[in-house]
């Protein structure tokens, strides 16, 4: 076992599966979870849509476990999402070393996808 990571037999490192996170801060999931897997390389995938919560720029979304975080500088991601009444917006996605998920830039919690991936580092 490497970190979250698994080997098979033939001594290739197996990707995570998907694994959904918790919301927090008044957010829930939307029509997909929020997931996060780790793949071979060493970067963590994320998807799914939240909705509902505290829209105040750098509020925790949800929080990656460790093993799943940035160990050295914090990640921004660009993604698209689609806000109340239609409204496209392209927040950015913070996740910070503690394994907070931040939206920066976000007019509405009416939902709000995030796709994307990441180096640990």
């Amino acid at each position: 076992n490497l970190g979250d990571l698994t080997f098979d037999t033939g001594k290739r490192i197996v990707q995570d599966a998907w694994a959904t996170l918790t919301p927090l801060n008044g957010w829930s999931h939307s029509s997909t979870q929020l997931q996060y897997r780790l793949d071979k390389e060493g970067r963590v995938w994320l998807r799914g849509a939240v909705t509902g919560g505290t829209i105040t720029d750098g509020t925790a979304v949800a929080q990656l476990p460790a093993g799943f975080r940035p160990t050295s500088t914090n990640k921004a991601l660009t993604v698209g999402a689609v806000m109340a009444g239609g409204t496209g917006n392209s927040p950015q996605v913070n996740i910070i070393t503690n394994g907070n998920i931040t939206l920066v830039g976000i007019g509405s919690n009416a939902y709000v996808n995030i796709y994307g991936a990441f180096w640990i580092d």
